[in-house]
């Protein structure tokens, strides 16, 4: 039985609350075995080291839908190095569902090792499928 979207959000309160019981159901059902964010914020340290070089020596540039992961990219070069940075302003757009749970605490807090994790994931997905590209690639002139 279909139910349409606008029967679910009224039912749930809202689109944020829908999207909320989307997430825990989804956390939920997630197969107990299935550790996959739990393994990768574990590597945090390894990814440290990888990331200042990629912030310090590549640039990305890319079309219109690439904005919101190379925002966050800024982000992430401008929070570089602070012990403690200002999480309340870090770029949600790039929050997938599936990113929301190990970013996003009960209290809609930012998870630093989590929210880098997205967007090197982000921006992963977006050098495959070309709205993201390293500047004076080629690959973002000719998208331009």
């Amino acid at each position: 039985m279909m139910v349409p979207l606008n029967t679910l959000r009224a039912a749930a309160g809202g689109e944020e609350r829908l999207e909320m019981a989307v997430t825990t159901v989804t956390a939920l059902t997630r197969p107990p075995e299935d550790h996959y964010y739990e393994d990768l914020l574990s590597r945090q340290g390894q990814m440290r080291r990888f990331l200042q070089t990629l912030l310090r020596t590549v640039s990305f540039d890319g079309t219109a839908a690439g904005r919101p992961v190379l925002d966050a990219v800024t982000f992430l070069r401008r929070i570089e190095g602070q012990r403690k940075p200002d999480a309340s302003d870090t770029p949600r757009g790039v929050i997938t569902r599936d990113w929301r749970s190990p970013v996003l605490d009960a209290d809609n807090r930012v998870d630093r090792h989590g929210s880098t994790f997205c967007v090197l994931d982000r921006l992963r997905d977006g050098l495959r499928r070309l709205p993201v590209a390293g500047a004076g690639s080629g690959r973002a002139q000719a998208r331009s």
